[in-house]
């Protein structure tokens, strides 16, 4: 019955299309950004390397005499926008003298690990956007794989099946989960490894640095366990969407309709919106969103709150919250959804 249920959906050709694009873009994006900084013939990944090498030398607590020794070395690079940028903006600098490290970061309760972090804060974001990517696969695969066959009749018959309905809803979810998870994880292989080739894994250790906060800095993690961040949280949103997706699909006999749901639930307010309106509680209530929390940035930009003298990351929030959120949906669907409907023929 999996070969089959795996047959009837890639027999549709939207879905088939889909899915090649979206790797086509994935594979295309990491060859061109590759192509076009270290290859055809110049010396840009050895300029990377030498300033890896460098940030690498000068690693460690952030202070003022690290950050003293460091710039009488450092060169941005010639291709590319360097991060160093986040650590030293204009606003640090008082009559062309850097202000001190205690001054810039007075609101930070944590030492902030100085090291290079350009291609890791790249690789945040290609992570962030294939989580995109799969929710849009998720409506459009999966938004008629209930309503197939009511829309095509072919439901009398599955009733009056020996295994009637039941077990093509049991083999229908377990394909659509199987398919994408292993989907997601294969995409993001493709960033990750091309991130491992240019600097070898260097920069896991560095401090988040995240642009546009008066504080600098609002999270204590390194860029590791940003990675890590992203993608749980990205693992979680696109379970919890793709369940919404199943049980509206369960209940309608309209794929558009499902379609239409998942594209509301999962893509209400850009997190550019919520920049706009340059509110805290709205950018919180956004940066919760589906189509936002998988870019865990917005998430750490949030300012915690403090609940008995503890200091709440948003974040760690975000993430209980749609763990919640799957695991209910998951009872939902499977006790009470599926529960009282008809499975067999009279």
């Amino acid at each position: 019955m999996l070969k089959l249920e795996l047959y009837k959906l890639y027999k549709r050709k939207l879905v088939l299309i889909v899915l090649i694009l979206i790797g086509i873009l994935v594979f295309y994006s990491s060859f061109m950004y590759i192509k076009r900084n270290y290859i055809n013939g110049n010396n840009r990944y050895k300029e990377l390397q030498e300033n890896i090498e460098l940030f690498e030398k000068h690693k460690g607590v952030l202070t003022d005499e690290r950050l003293k020794e460091f710039c009488k070395q450092y060169k941005p690079l010639s291709f590319n926008a360097d991060y160093i940028e986040y650590f030293f903006e204009d606003r640090d600098i008082k009559n062309g003298k850097q202000i001190p490290v205690s001054e810039i970061y007075k609101d930070i309760d944590f030492d902030i690990n100085f090291g290079y972090a350009g291609e890791t804060y790249f690789l945040g974001i290609d992570l962030s956007n294939i989580a995109k990517y799969v929710i849009v696969f998720i409506i459009i695969a999966f938004s008629p794989i209930f309503t197939y066959e009511k829309e095509h009749g072919v439901y009398e018959v599955m009733l009056s099946s020996r295994n009637g309905r039941k077990e093509c809803t049991k083999v229908k979810v377990l394909l659509s989960f199987l398919i994408t998870n292993i989907f997601y994880l294969l995409l993001i292989s493709v960033p990750i490894i091309v991130y491992f080739f240019l600097t070898g894994g260097r920069g896991l250790d560095t401090s988040i640095q995240l642009p546009h906060v008066s504080s600098h800095m609002v999270v204590n993690i390194n860029y590791g366990q940003y990675i890590l961040h992203i993608i749980f949280i990205s693992l979680v949103v696109i379970n919890f969407i793709l369940l919404i997706i199943l049980s509206v699909s369960f209940l309608s006999d309209n794929p558009v309709v499902v379609m239409c749901i998942g594209f509301a639930v999962s893509f209400i307010l850009r997190p550019d919106v919520a920049m706009d309106m340059n509110n805290n509680v709205i950018n919180i209530i956004t940066a919760m969103l589906p189509f936002n929390a998988v870019y865990v940035e917005n998430l750490c930009k949030q300012i915690p709150f403090l609940i008995g003298g503890i200091k709440v990351q948003w974040l760690y929030v975000a993430e209980i919250i749609y763990s919640v959120l799957l695991i209910f949906g998951a009872v939902f669907f499977f006790k009470k959804l599926t529960k009282n409907q008809k499975y067999y023929a009279n």
